[in-house]
């Protein structure tokens, strides 16, 4: 096993209350102190996948009966304890206690559903004494959300496999081995809903073993899986099966998990406990993982919900939809290929088929290939530093039956029409092929920036997480942000003038 450091991210929305407990005797004089109480503080999730680690539920229950079984206090400074180099140092160390001390901590363990969640207690007037704490104590008086990340050192063993929610994992946690802190993080400078990759916690563990890493630990009220691979298109639906399929896989026989919602576009998240409250499920199990299903997803009906929530879902399932239209042989890009084969004699449709649909990979040699490759040496035509497209062209080309020849002249005459012929064509194709490609790359830097630029305002406007936000269409973060009131500027990437093909026949 490898130890491994980790902080797993969350954000505070609970409710606020103020305790007075006795916290010590000072020259013989009892003590006590006024806390404010954040309620509800989730730290981890049972069978969860954050940062490509499975949170096992044995970890995760070992973890929690500790904690609660000695009512733990865990210190709760303001962000992540290190060094001068950026080493971790236990939040317990009394060096950070100047910068890094709020007097707060978090105690009251419980398992909610599958959560593990606590309250966390601040000493405002002491927490006020620390001047760069003044945005805390300000959201807490408004009632804003904060940012948590909670600092574990964990025992993990290298696996692969694919989670209760859907989610591929590289690792899962053994054990865990120390609950070090639970760091209140500015959503401003410090945002907890951040990868590692955004120098968020980064910091390396002193004794050189790990880097610690950052989870995103989301326990809002609806966040559908958007990673699911796609069933096959003509995949039949049946609701009542898949709901059945997912409640196993979920481990959701007897109740509903947190896992569940992740198969689901939408929820009431006030019965969380109700199987009824779950609506618009998109996804069944097949051969032991979860697929999101082509038909569920065009059955989806968003004018039914809210229109508070109907933004959301829509951005959703077009999510899947931009999938579904790159991966799928009746999309727009199939249709293309298909009668750019038929006007080149190339068989578009099967190869699209093969390459794209299936996702079939070639490690071997492809006899099929090797077969082409014979023919076309055989007729003379040169392939060297031809792509597949190309050579299936020319193969085509090639095969095609010709007319029947007299003599030994006119046979001569044939092989060297056929030749210029062949080599006409190929010229064409490749030439055509160029043009597709650079079109291609062209047209895919330009969509990228474009959803970047708009992705930022999503982001910036706090409706959703960057990385999240890349994930969707154009048209449905344009339509988050008029939804949230956000003025939609034109992309970054503008407009690109694409070369005129003839239309596509309908």
């Amino acid at each position: 096993m490898k130890r491994k450091v980790i902080h797993c991210n969350s954000q505070v929305t609970g409710n606020v209350s103020n305790k007075r407990l006795f916290s010590g005797r000072v020259n013989n004089q009892a003590v006590y102190t006024e806390f404010t109480v954040i309620e509800g503080v989730t730290h981890m999730i049972r069978d969860s996948v954050m940062n490509r680690g499975l949170y096992t539920a044995k970890a995760f229950d070992e973890l929690a009966k500790d904690l609660m079984a000695s009512n733990a206090r865990i210190p709760a400074p303001l962000s992540h304890p290190s060094d001068e180099n950026g080493n971790f140092i236990s939040a317990n160390d009394p060096l950070i206690m100047s910068a890094h001390n709020v007097f707060a901590f978090d105690s009251d363990w419980r398992l909610v559903g599958d959560k593990l969640v606590s309250n966390t207690y601040i000493d405002m007037k002491r927490a006020a004494e620390n001047e760069n704490a003044e945005w805390l104590i300000e959201r807490i008086n408004n009632r804003q959300p904060i940012d948590r990340s909670t600092g574990l050192e964990l025992y993990i063993v290298e696996e692969n496999g694919i989670g209760p929610d859907g989610e591929e994992y590289d690792w899962r946690v053994e054990s865990v081995a120390n609950l070090d802190h639970s760091a209140i993080l500015n959503p401003e400078s410090e945002p907890g809903a951040k990868n590692n990759t955004e120098a968020v916690g980064m910091f390396t563990n002193g004794n050189g073993e790990s880097a610690v890493e950052v989870a995103e630990l989301h326990v809002n009220a609806c966040s559908p899986n958007l990673s699911l691979p796609l069933a096959q298109a003509d995949y039949a639906w049946n609701e009542a099966e898949a709901v059945n399929r997912i409640r196993k896989f979920s481990g959701s026989e007897s109740a509903p998990s947190t896992n569940y919602r992740k198969f689901f576009m939408e929820f009431d998240a006030t019965n969380v406990g109700d199987f009824g409250a779950y609506k618009m499920p998109f996804a069944d199990v097949i051969d032991g993982r979860p697929y999101a299903v082509p038909a569920a997803l065009e059955a989806i009906n968003a004018e039914s919900v809210a229109e508070s929530d109907r933004q959301r879902i829509i951005a959703n399932v077009e999510h899947y939809k931009s999938k579904m239209e790159k991966t799928m042989p009746n999309s727009k890009l199939a249709q293309f290929l298909n009668w750019l084969g038929k006007k080149f004699g190339v068989n578009a449709e099967m190869e699209y088929n093969r390459f794209v649909v299936n996702n079939i990979e070639y490690n071997e040699v492809d006899p099929m290939k090797e077969k082409i490759l014979a023919a076309l040496n055989a007729a003379g035509v040169k392939t060297e530093g031809l792509d597949d497209d190309a050579l299936f062209a020319a193969y085509n080309e090639a095969m095609k039956p010709k007319g029947k020849v007299e003599d030994e002249d006119e046979m001569d005459d044939a092989e060297g029409n056929a030749k210029a012929k062949n080599s006409d064509v190929l010229a064409a194709v490749n030439a055509l092929a160029e043009e597709i490609k650079q079109l291609k790359a062209a047209n895919a830097a330009a969509a990228q920036a474009e959803i970047d630029a708009v992705a930022a305002q999503v982001a910036n406007a706090g409706i959703m997480e960057l990385e999240d936000a890349k994930k969707l269409s154009v048209k449905a973060l344009n339509g988050l942000l008029a939804k949230s009131g956000v003025v939609v500027a034109n992309g970054a990437g503008g407009f690109s003038q694409a070369p005129k093909f003839e239309p596509m026949p309908e």
